[in-house]
C-alpha cells in the first residue's frame, strides 16, 4: 500500500497543480510501434495470469526482449544492447533460484487478486499519463545545448546519448560495466554451487 500510494499521488498531484495537455499521437511514428505496444501489452497480461513460476519466468522474458525491440524501433540500438543483457541475465538468475522453489505459485483469495489488479492498473496508469504528459515539456537546458554542441566536434559522434555514455561520462559507463560484470560472475557462481553434491 505505501509503494502504490507513493508511486500514485505524486503523480496526481501534479497532474492537478500542472494541468498538462494530454498528448497525441506522434507524426509519422510507424505501425510497428504500435504493433509492439499491443504485444507489451498482451505479454504483461500473460505475465500476471501466470499459474505457474516457470510460465512467469518465460512470459517475463519476452516482455523484457519485446520492450528492447520497441526501443530498436524508437532509434536506440545501445538502449536495445543493455535492456537484451539485462533481461538475458535476470532470466538465467530466475531459472537458478527457481530450482529451489515449488513450481507453482501460493493460492490466494479472489478479493486480494482483484485488489493487486486495481491497484497495479492505478499505478501504471498514473505512471504512463505522468511520463507522456511531463517528458519533453520544457525548453533546452544549458548541459543539453552544450552535450549537442561538443558531441560532433569533441568526441566525433553524432549520437549524442552514445558519445556522453562513452566520452563524457566514461568512468560512469565502466562503473555499470563493472556491476553487470560483478552480477555475471555472481550468476557463475551460484551455478557452480548448485552443481556440487550436498
Amino acid at each position: 500500500a505505501w509503494i502504490v500510494a507513493g508511486a500514485t499521488l505524486p503523480g496526481l498531484l501534479a497532474w492537478i497543480w500542472w494541468r498538462p495537455e494530454l498528448p497525441g499521437r506522434a507524426p509519422g511514428s510507424p505501425a510497428l510501434e504500435w504493433v509492439l505496444v499491443l504485444a507489451v501489452a498482451a505479454a504483461a497480461l500473460g505475465l500476471v495470469r501466470a499459474r505457474t513460476r516457470l510460465g512467469a519466468i518465460a512470459t517475463g522474458g519476452t516482455l523484457g526482449f519485446l520492450v528492447a525491440l520497441l526501443f530498436g524501433t524508437l532509434g536506440g540500438p545501445d538502449l536495445v544492447v543493455t535492456q537484451l543483457l539485462v533481461e538475458t541475465l535476470t532470466v538465467v538468475l530466475m531459472v537458478l533460484v527457481l530450482r529451489r522453489l515449488s513450481p507453482g505459485f501460493a493460492r490466494v483469495s479472489r478479493r486480494r487478486r482483484v485488489a493487486a489488479a486495481c491497484a497495479g492498473v492505478a499505478v501504471g496508469a498514473v505512471a504512463a499519463l505522468a511520463t507522456s504528459s511531463f517528458t519533453g515539456r520544457r525548453g533546452l537546458s544549458e548541459a543539453g545545448a552544450y552535450f549537442l554542441r561538443a558531441a560532433p566536434r569533441v568526441a566525433g559522434g553524432r549520437n549524442v546519448v552514445n558519445t556522453i555514455l562513452v566520452d563524457f561520462r566514461a568512468l560512469d559507463t565502466l562503473g555499470e560495466i563493472t556491476v553487470v560484470a560483478v552480477a555475471g560472475l555472481g550468476a557463475a557462481a551460484v551455478a557452480m554451487a548448485a552443481r556440487r553434491p550436498r
